[in-house]
């Protein structure tokens, strides 16, 4: 029996991930209603940071739906396509992060923004979602 050291990225073809969703919206509200009963804090102070959790969910909402593909192309190279279709060369940084049921990968554009793709179970077919899993947990750590 050999061992496959080589295995390569599957293709990814990423849906919007409701559990994404949910979460940002459980935490979304669960630091305002903090903020909101703190009555240390006056409303000068509240209102903006109410704007700023607020802006960063919206932010992190949209960030989260702005690729719909995500190709490797050997080596770090990946090409990752936006919801307008507009494809992007990026690098894997070996930055990752993968449990049973989340997949973080971070990526540097050729533009120079880094960028994460937070995939849910939700996010992918099942059989793409375990494969990506299996990929990056045979890759080498960056080192720090």
């Amino acid at each position: 029996m050999s061992s496959n050291k080589s295995a390569t990225a599957p293709a990814l073809t990423l849906k919007p991930s409701r559990l994404l969703r949910v979460y940002l919206i459980m935490i979304t509200a669960s630091a305002l209603a903090v903020l909101w009963y703190l009555n240390m804090i006056d409303w000068p102070v509240k209102l903006p940071l109410t704007v700023f959790i607020c802006y960063s969910t919206w932010r992190a909402w949209q960030q989260h739906e702005r690729f719909v593909y995500a190709k490797h192309r050997g080596e770090n190279r990946w090409l990752l396509v936006d919801k307008n279709g507009e494809e992007l060369r990026a690098e894997f940084v070996q930055e990752f992060y993968v449990i049973t049921w989340l997949v973080v990968m971070n990526f540097k554009l050729s533009t120079g923004e880094r960028v994460s793709l937070v995939l849910l179970q939700d996010r992918l077919e099942s059989d793409l979602f375990r494969a990506i899993r299996v990929y990056l947990r045979q890759l080498p750590r960056a080192e720090k």
